[in-house]
């Protein structure tokens, strides 16, 4: 199962971007999009260095929540232990001790798997909400959060977010992944058949 194929658009002309996207759940089988990237920053031309978000608008029809994210700003591979929920770093991008406090880094994927981030103690430690398991030498990545739309039953929302009142005019990544550039990707959970989400979503280069 894969969730629904998405018709997205994007226009860029090496300042400022327009990203439209449009997916809808047509049928049990189509799964809630996990960190699943709506556009490809580096196959922009010119690419820019980094984005950052001037605004995003969001038509959620049906009840469910979706979050739109920096994708992998930070990967490496680690060790967990099933005892604390804890993990360890072994190699690559060390944890940030603001990532949850001030940078909307608020979960890891781990080895395939989505967990919350419960505390960090160190660039090297951290804590997870619920148990990985024991697992040795495994893969991580970070999502930077941008931000939620939560809908209630039986309604349609539409929210207009704007990141620009502030002195860096825009919601900027906080990136030290080998490679990332700031791709923009989406997560959604509580999907039904029926559901249909549009998104509306104004960069620039930094």
């Amino acid at each position: 199962m894969a969730p629904p194929t998405a018709t997205t658009w994007t226009q860029w002309d090496g300042h400022r971007g327009l990203i439209l996207f449009r997916a809808e759940w047509v049928d049990v089988t189509q799964e809630d999009y996990e960190f699943s990237s709506v556009v490809d920053i580096s196959a922009l031309d010119p690419a820019p260095s980094n984005v950052r978000i001037r605004s995003v608008r969001a038509d959620v029809n049906g009840n469910f929540e979706a979050s739109v994210h920096y994708v992998t700003i930070a990967s490496g591979v680690v060790d967990t232990a099933a005892a604390g929920n804890a993990v360890s770093w072994i190699s690559g991008d060390r944890f940030d001790t603001a990532w949850l406090s001030t940078l909307g880094v608020n979960s890891l994927v781990i080895n395939g798997t989505a967990y919350t981030i419960s505390s960090i103690a160190s660039t090297i430690s951290l804590a997870l909400t619920s148990s990985p398991g024991d697992q040795s030498s495994v893969d991580y990545s970070a999502n930077q959060l941008i931000y939620t739309f939560e809908n209630q039953a039986n309604s349609a929302l539409v929210d207009v977010t704007d990141f620009t009142d502030g002195p860096s005019r825009g919601r900027v990544s906080s990136h030290g992944a080998s490679g990332y550039i700031g791709d923009i990707g989406i997560s959604t959970s509580g999907t039904d058949v029926g559901d249909e989400l549009v998104l509306q979503i104004n960069f620039e280069g930094k």
